[in-house]
C-alpha cells in the first residue's frame, strides 16, 4: 500500500548545477565531479541514467517504467526513493523545496519516540492542555526544588549505605514471590512513568507549549505506558532543554522522596516503607536507563536539543549506511562531525546488540534449565516474533523517515511534464526475493526440530506419598542435623539424620573414672600402703 502511494507521488529532488559526468575505461561505469568541493563518485550507467532523469520528469513510474525499458530491469518505488536519498547525501542532487510536506509534520515532535502521534496500540483519552495549564498554575513553586537535588542524592545514597541491616530486612520482605509482589512492582512502575510524563506536560505548558495528547499505549506491543505528545519547536532552546529534562528530574525527585520516606517509616513495618523502597529503586533504574543518550529516551531527546540535532541518530547512521556502502558522506559536513556521528551510530548498534545478547541469554538460559528442549522451541519462536516486530517497526520507520526527514516526495499535485518514452500501460514487477525469506525460514524450523534435545514436558512436580513411615532411633539424644527433606527418595544404609553424642560422651567418662577409682583401691589392697 505504501509502494503503491509512493508511485503516485513527485519526486522533489532535482540533479546540483553544473555536474560534470565523464566516461571511464571501463564500459558502462562513469565519474561525476562535484563542481564545489571536487569530490570524484563513480556510478555505473543504471545510476547515471536515473540521476539524468531527473532533468525530463519528476515522476516516479515514469522514471520505474523508462528504467525498465532501457535495461529490461525493474525498479521499486522504495529502491527509487533510496537511491535519490542516497545520491542527495552525497551532495549530487538537492531538494527542490525544503518545505515541510504537510501541517502534521511541520509541527511534530521530531525526536521523542514516546511522543509520536498515531500508531498503532495508543490511546489518547482527552485534550489535555487545560489540564496541564492548570498543573503548570499551581504547581509552578516546585520548579525551585529541583536545586535541591544536589544535596538530596547523596543524602539518600549514604542513607542506603548506612543504613544496611534495616536495607537488607526490606529486601529479605521480597523473597518470597509472589501475586503480591508483582502487584507492588506493577503500581510502582505506573507511578513512576505517570508523574514523569506528567511533569514533562506540565513543563511544556508552563512554557507556553502546546500539549496535543496524554493517554496510554503498548510499548513494543505489551508494556503499557504512557504518553506525551508535545508541540516544542516554537520554543527557546533552554526551555525544550527543561522539558526534556523534566522526566529525568522527576525521576530523581522520586528516588530521593522514596529513600527517605524508607527510613523514616522502616521501622514502623508498614505498608508505606514497602512502597517507598519499591518506587525509589525503580525511579533509580529507570533513570540509569532512559538517561542513557544511546537510547532513545529522555536523555537521547536532551542531548539532540542541545547539540541543536532533532535528528541526531537519523543523522547518525545515514552516515554509518553510506560507510558500509563504500559511499563518502556529504562534502559539506565537517570531519569532526562526520566522525562523531559515526562513533554515536557504532555506540548505539554496540549497546543495543549487548543489551538485546544479554535479554536473551538470560531468556533461553531460564527456559533450557525450565523446560529442555521444549524451553529451546519457545526460545526460538518469542527470537522469531521479536525479529519479525522489528523489521516490522524498521520499515515503518524507513517509511516516515522518507515521508518526513528527507523530502522525497510532494504531496501537492501539480502537472508534470509530458515524456515521450512513458508507456502508460507500465506495470511494475514485484520486487523478488520474498520466496527465500520462506525457504530459510523453514529451513530453520527443520533445523530446529533436529535440536539433540528431549521434548518431553519437563518443569516443577510435587510427589506426594501414598503412607508416611516414621523412624526411631535406637538410642535418646538430641537431633542435630537432618540429611533428607520429606518426601525424598532414600535408599539402604543412607544416612537420615544425625544425633548429639553428648549425653553418652558423659557416661563414657564418668564409667573411665569409676574404673580408674576401682584399680586404685585394688592396687592398695594387694600392696598395701606405700
Amino acid at each position: 500500500m505504501a509502494e503503491s502511494a509512493g508511485q503516485n507521488e513527485s519526486i522533489r529532488w532535482r540533479l546540483q548545477p553544473d555536474l560534470e559526468f565523464e566516461s571511464t575505461a571501463t564500459t558502462g561505469r562513469y565519474q561525476v565531479r562535484h563542481p564545489v568541493s571536487g569530490e570524484r563518485f563513480e556510478l555505473g550507467e543504471e545510476e547515471v541514467f536515473l540521476c539524468q532523469a531527473l532533468n525530463r520528469t519528476t515522476d516516479p513510474q515514469a522514471i520505474q517504467a523508462d528504467f525498465a525499458q532501457r535495461f529490461d530491469l525493474t525498479i521499486t518505488a522504495d529502491q527509487l526513493h533510496q537511491f535519490y536519498q542516497d545520491m542527495a547525501a552525497s551532495g549530487l542532487l538537492s531538494a527542490v523545496n525544503d518545505a515541510p510536506i504537510d501541517e502534521t509534520d511541520a509541527d511534530a515532535p521530531e525526536i521523542d519516540d514516546d511522543d509520536r502521534l498515531g500508531g498503532a496500540y495508543r490511546w489518547s483519552w482527552f485534550d489535555p492542555q487545560r489540564g496541564f495549564n492548570g498543573i503548570a498554575a499551581h504547581l509552578r513553586g516546585l520548579r525551585h526544588g529541583v536545586w535541591l537535588l544536589a544535596p538530596g542524592i547523596p543524602l539518600a545514597l549514604l542513607v542506603l549505605l548506612y543504613n544496611q541491616p534495616q536495607y537488607q530486612y526490606t529486601l529479605r520482605t521480597f523473597a518470597d514471590p509472589g501475586w503480591h509482589l508483582l502487584f507492588k512492582l506493577t503500581f510502582s512502575l505506573f507511578v513512576v512513568n505517570l508523574f514523569s510524563k506528567v511533569a514533562q506536560g506540565a513543563t511544556c505548558a508552563f512554557y507556553q507549549g502546546r500539549v496535543a495528547q496524554f493517554g496510554l499505549r503498548l510499548a513494543y506491543g505489551f508494556i503499557p505506558r504512557f504518553f506525551v505528545a508535545k508541540r516544542v519547536r516554537s520554543l527557546a532552546r533552554h526551555q525544550q532543554l527543561w522539558i526534556a529534562a523534566a522526566g529525568l528530574l522527576t525521576k530523581l525527585s522520586l528516588f530521593v522522596i522514596g529513600a527517605l520516606l524508607w527510613r523514616l517509616t522502616v521501622e514502623t513495618g508498614g505498608t508505606l516503607g514497602i512502597y517507598s523502597f519499591i518506587i525509589s529503586h525503580i525511579a533509580l533504574g529507570a533513570f540509569l536507563f532512559t538517561a542513557n543518550p544511546l537510547w532513545r529516551a529522555d536523555g537521547y531527546n536532551w542531548l539532540a536539543t542541545f547539540l541543536n540535532m532533532p535528528r541526531l541518530r537519523e543523522r547518525a547512521f545515514q552516515v554509518l549506511g553510506l560507510y558500509l556502502r563504500g559511499r563518502r558522506p556529504p562534502a559539506g559536513l565537517p570531519s569532526g562531525e562526520k566522525y562523531a556521528l559515526l562513533g554515536y551510530a557504532l555506540a548505539c548498534v554496540t549497546y543495543v546488540l549487548l543489551l538485546v545478547g544479554m535479554i536473551m541469554l538470560a531468556i533461553s538460559t531460564y527456559l533450557k534449565l525450565r523446560f529442555q528442549g521444549v524451553g529451546v522451541v519457545l526460545f526460538l519462536v518469542l527470537a522469531t516474533l521479536a525479529a519479525r516486530w522489528f523489521l516490522h517497526r524498521l520499515a515503518r520507520q524507513r517509511q516516515r523517515g522518507a515521508k518526513r526527514s528527507l523530502p522525497v516526495t510532494d504531496r501537492v499535485s501539480r502537472s508534470t511534464p509530458q515524456h515521450s518514452v512513458v508507456p502508460t500501460g507500465a506495470v511494475i514487477k514485484k520486487k523478488r526475493g520474498g520466496w527465500l525469506w520462506r525457504l530459510a525460514l523453514l529451513a530453520l524450523l527443520v533445523t530446529a526440530a533436529f535440536l539433540p534435545y528431549s521434548y518431553d514436558v519437563t518443569g516443577e512436580v510435587t510427589l506426594f506419598p501414598a503412607a508416611r513411615a516414621e523412624i526411631h532411633a535406637v538410642t535418646s539424644g538430641i537431633l542435630t542435623q537432618v540429611q533428607v527433606r520429606e518426601n525424598a527418595w532414600v535408599t539402604p544404609e543412607q544416612v537420615l539424620a544425625e544425633l548429639s553424642t553428648w549425653q553418652q560422651d558423659q557416661d563414657l567418662a564418668v564409667t573411665a573414672a569409676e574404673i580408674k577409682r576401682q584399680q586404685a583401691e585394688l592396687e592398695l589392697l594387694k600392696h598395701g600402703k606405700k
